[in-house]
């Protein structure tokens, strides 16, 4: 039963796709090509990489990424609104207003070309080339000024979250020295139960929140004593 439920695992599936090229081979006869179709399978062995580092040793990685992606997936998806947004506005800009010798000396001959272009521009990996005109030196400081920080709120974002995950962890090893420091070091007294993932989870999401330890026994004592009041007076 557990290995046939193995079988159905993410982890099962990696190992299946990193050596199915190595199956075709012997099918195929030959080391390139897909069965004389063309099609080339080499690019599936990147997936050997996943077996070579044992993805399930790297699972407490994983749910610190899964767990900042989640908790600030509002404000990255309308970050990704703003960003596409810029792209098809700064590559409409220049579509529109660049001379013809500028976008043939840029190789833009339709909209999808200038995106490419407007992403390079975004991301401060180019300018047009070429003589420039006037309004396309408005389109470069344009994006200078406006669309290259909105470029930035994402990565300020995923920095932000990464800070709140290592406060979380730093706050845990803190509670874990104080009860060594408290019972000494008794394996029973070590343990965390905020060691799963779900409590994990909880404890970014207070961190996150800037939700201490003290806001939460104050919390709690109001709770005790409003559920005391309430059962005093029935």
């Amino acid at each position: 039963a557990a290995r046939a439920r193995w079988l159905v695992s993410g982890e099962a599936l990696v190992y299946a796709v990193s050596t199915f090229p190595f199956y075709v081979d012997l099918c195929d006869g030959r080391y390139t090509g897909f069965f004389n179709s063309g099609l080339n399978t080499g690019w599936v062995r990147v997936f050997r990489i996943l077996n070579i580092f044992r993805t399930s040793e790297y699972s407490a990685a994983v749910n610190t990424v899964w767990r900042v992606l989640i908790v600030n997936r509002t404000i990255l998806l309308a970050s990704l609104a703003l960003v596409l947004f810029m792209i098809l506005l700064t590559a409409t800009l220049l579509f529109s207003i660049a001379t013809d010798a500028t976008l043939a000396a840029n190789g833009i001959a339709n909209l999808p070309d200038a995106m490419y272009l407007a992403v390079l521009m975004l991301t401060g990996q180019a300018l047009p080339e070429g003589e420039l005109s006037t309004g396309t030196k408005g389109i470069v400081l344009f994006t200078s000024f406006f669309s290259v920080p909105i470029f930035a709120v994402p990565a300020a974002m995923l920095t932000w979250g990464f800070e709140g995950e290592a406060a979380r962890l730093a706050s845990r090893e803190q509670r874990r020295f104080e009860r060594r420091q408290a019972f000494g070091a008794s394996p029973e007294a070590a343990c965390d139960s905020s060691d799963d993932d779900d409590s994990d989870f909880e404890d970014y999401l207070r961190t996150a929140a800037g939700v201490d330890e003290g806001e939460r026994e104050e919390q709690a004592e109001q709770a005790l004593r409003f559920l005391a009041a309430e059962g005093a007076a029935a």
